[in-house]
């Protein structure tokens, strides 16, 4: 997902990334780089941008879906 703002008179595009888990296939992972690379490629080099996400993904010990693990 991509959002832009304008903070100032500078405007940032702010991209928030899930990336592939630990333990995914060389394809998934290489298909998230891929898009990485293509929608940053897209962005001017005028506008500031910020990444943020869960860029390595692994959470909790499956790596193969949500287990209704609930975080306090």
């Amino acid at each position: 997902m991509c959002s832009k703002v304008l903070i100032g008179a500078k405007l940032v595009t702010c991209i928030c990334a899930y990336a592939p888990q630990t333990g995914r296939s060389a394809e998934e992972k290489d298909y998230f780089r891929d898009q990485m690379i293509s929608v940053s490629g897209s962005i001017p080099a005028s506008e500031l941008i910020v990444v943020g996400g869960d860029l390595n993904g692994h959470v909790d010990t499956n790596v193969d879906g949500y287990n209704n693990n609930r975080f306090i």
